[in-house]
């Protein structure tokens, strides 16, 4: 099935789903929970299939050095999806913070980052996660929160939990515009590590950017990647 088709059928099932059987006529009403109910059961099952194509079908366009950030927010403007591959350590700090953690890592810290590391096994349906070591070497005592936990994450998934994250946030922004077209171009920066080939696609492209980019450049840029990307839609 094309993603467009899963996406339709997703859809469909979705508006069916969201029903309120209460204000459909009494004559109707059984029949129409049937139908809402069994809705309601399909709808996740095309909801992790249309994550799961879209994925495969994405392009993914990796970004390295100073301004990767920044060229990969100015890509949203043609249309690709910006991807950071690094968006759990931020995710996790920031959580721990406004929970009250402290900006260093202490013991303290670290069972608050089991916990969240738990909830991003959860939301994003990630199958196996070994158990998180508290590892202190390595961090030195003026370290913030984030940067202790990008060296304590590295070093014990390696791209591992980076990858299933960036597998998922295409999915789920993918979704979040509505996508559904043949490819879909992922402009994928802070990519301190090759991703897994498992869990995504091999970049059709790698490409550092240490100037300031401009919409123009990322446009030139972008045009010029257009024939790799048309092939991978052929």
């Amino acid at each position: 099935m094309e993603l467009k088709e899963i996406y339709s059928k997703m859809k469909n099932l979705e508006e069916l789903a969201s029903l309120d059987s209460s204000i459909i006529e009494h004559r109707l009403r059984a029949g129409m929970e049937g139908k809402i109910r069994a809705a309601q059961s399909d709808l996740p099952k095309y909801v992790d299939m249309y994550k799961a194509r879209v994925v495969q079908d994405s392009v993914i366009i990796q970004i390295k050095g100073k301004y990767g950030k920044e060229f990969a927010e100015i890509s949203k403007a043609f249309k690709t999806l910006p991807i950071d591959f690094l968006k759990v350590i931020d995710d996790i700090g920031d959580s721990i913070l406004k929970r009250g953690g402290k900006d260093r890592y202490t013991s303290h810290e670290h069972l608050m980052v089991m916990d969240e590391l738990n909830k991003i096994k959860q939301n994003y349906k990630i199958s196996q996660l070994p158990v998180f070591q508290a590892k202190f070497d390595g961090v030195g005592p003026d370290a913030t929160l984030k940067t202790a936990l990008l060296t304590q994450i590295t070093n014990q998934y390696g791209n591992q939990l980076y990858s299933a994250v960036t597998r998922g946030e295409i999915g789920i922004q993918a979704m979040s515009v509505g996508f559904s077209g043949k490819r879909l171009p992922v402009v994928l920066y802070n990519s301190i590590l090759p991703s897994d080939s498992y869990m995504l696609p091999s970049p059709v492209e790698t490409i550092t950017i240490n100037e300031k980019p401009t919409k123009e450049s990322v446009k030139e840029v972008l045009l010029s990647l257009k024939e790799k990307i048309s092939s991978k839609a052929s």
